[in-house]
């Protein structure tokens, strides 16, 4: 297996052994290898094994606490997805790793903004002073979104619609509705 390989498939492997492992406060190469062989992940195993520099790294990686581990290894996915982004292939694998790389901060503002407030949907209103964003629901009455860039709102709606993040319907005064979705709450803002 080529290196870049082995690293972008190695790093979400990580994270997900971290992560189903969080409640110990230390994590062994050891447990490790024997939850890639648990998971079929043995072509990787056996790479690992083979490879004396990237045994003592992930030794390295594994000895520390739990939030620090997965913070460096979130970070080292982003970083892997911000590289491979700029290549034609390379950025649909880079989108499915990190979808806030294609997000722009207005959108995972809104996002997170209507994760805040537990809101499912959005009403475009149009009136003299412009067109503005209502929750329609949530855990609380909040006013209207806060829009940072005004004059990028609908590409970064329409971004986040083309990405699956928010659904869009029509009411019956003609208004859009964005409703979002799980993937859109998912996504870490």
């Amino acid at each position: 297996m080529d290196p870049i390989t082995l690293l972008i498939t190695l790093a979400p492997l990580l994270i997900n052994y971290a992560q189903e492992k969080k409640s110990q406060k230390e994590y062994t190469l050891k447990e490790f290898q024997d939850w890639l062989l648990t998971n079929h992940h043995d072509v990787l195993f056996d790479e690992i094994k083979s490879n004396q520099g990237l045994l003592e790294g992930i030794k390295i990686i594994l000895k520390d606490n739990h939030t620090d581990v997965l913070e460096r290894l979130k970070g080292l996915e982003k970083q892997i997805s911000s590289v491979i982004a700029n290549n034609n292939i390379g950025s649909k694998l880079a989108k499915g790793l990190s979808p806030e790389l294609i997000l722009s901060g207005q959108a995972i503002n809104i996002l997170k903004q209507m994760n805040e407030n537990q809101s499912s949907r959005i009403l475009e209103t149009k009136d003299m002073s412009g067109t503005r964003y209502k929750p329609m629901d949530g855990k609380t009455r909040m006013g209207y979104l806060e829009i940072l860039e005004e004059r990028f709102i609908l590409d970064d709606l329409d971004t986040l619609v083309k990405h699956n993040c928010l659904n869009m319907e029509l009411n019956s005064n003609g208004n859009r509705i964005f409703i979002i979705t799980r993937y859109g709450a998912s996504i870490e803002v």
